[in-house]
């Protein structure tokens, strides 16, 4: 919501990348996505005032689980026992594949949900 009120400080970013450290807790987080279709806590606990949620829903969110960040290189590939020889993926398919929409974007905020130590 900063980036949509002061669109060019730096400082903020409409763009969120949230790496959580399993599938149950990936499943879990959807609800930061503002238009996830199974709810969201920003409409539920009215976290945003009714004014300001257009400019939440503004941003991007991606919840991905750290899987995804496990980059397969050559020397691994080689030693992997699979019927898949595609090879390594170049650096813009594998930021295609993390990022999505977001792939072009200059400033994304990067959470590493790390809760499960606590």
């Amino acid at each position: 919501m900063n980036k949509v009120t002061y669109p060019k400080d730096t400082r903020f970013s409409k763009n969120i990348l949230v790496i959580a450290p399993g599938l149950t807790v990936k499943s879990r987080l959807q609800v930061l996505i503002p238009d996830s279709p199974s709810g969201n806590y920003y409409d539920e606990f009215n976290i945003i005032p009714t004014g300001l949620i257009e400019g939440l829903r503004q941003g991007k969110i991606i919840v991905h689980n750290w899987h995804i960040l496990n980059w397969d290189t050559e020397e691994r590939l080689k030693r992997k026992k699979s019927v898949d020889k595609r090879g390594a993926k170049s650096d813009e398919v594998y930021v295609r594949e993390v990022l999505g929409d977001m792939t072009s974007s200059q400033n994304i905020a990067v959470i590493n949900d790390e809760a499960h130590h606590a």
